[in-house]
């Protein structure tokens, strides 16, 4: 089982059906883990970057149809580039669920040869 599955499975133990144009999305947060082995203060904070990459979910009805297809036609390639910022969690009873809007979306991540 693909590790993002497993992810879901540990996170959304209900399903979130997004409305108005968002998507439900597992952001793929970097570990804070230093390579060198170098210890850091505990109010350390490592300068991150403005966008990180999504897998996507699920996708709203009314979103445009670049995001659609992702759900329906290439759902195991769904990557995104995401705003950081802008997505939402929602916890809801035992869940707990991410969505962005879609226009917090600037990009789809594909291999070389599928551009």
């Amino acid at each position: 089982m693909p590790e993002i599955y497993e992810r879901l499975a540990v996170i959304n133990l209900k399903k979130l059906v997004p409305v108005n144009r968002h998507l439900v999305v597992v952001p793929h947060n970097k570990n804070k883990e230093t390579k060198s082995g170098v210890l850091l203060p505990d109010d350390y904070t490592v300068e991150e970057g403005r966008y990180i990459t999504a897998t996507v979910v699920d996708v709203a009805k009314d979103c445009s149809e670049h995001f659609r297809k992702l759900k329906y036609d290439y759902p195991h390639e769904s990557v995104v580039c995401v705003e950081k910022s802008m997505i939402q969690e929602i916890d809801t009873e035992n869940s707990r669920h991410f969505i962005i809007l879609e226009n917090y979306i600037v990009g789809i991540v594909s291999d070389v040869d599928e551009v």
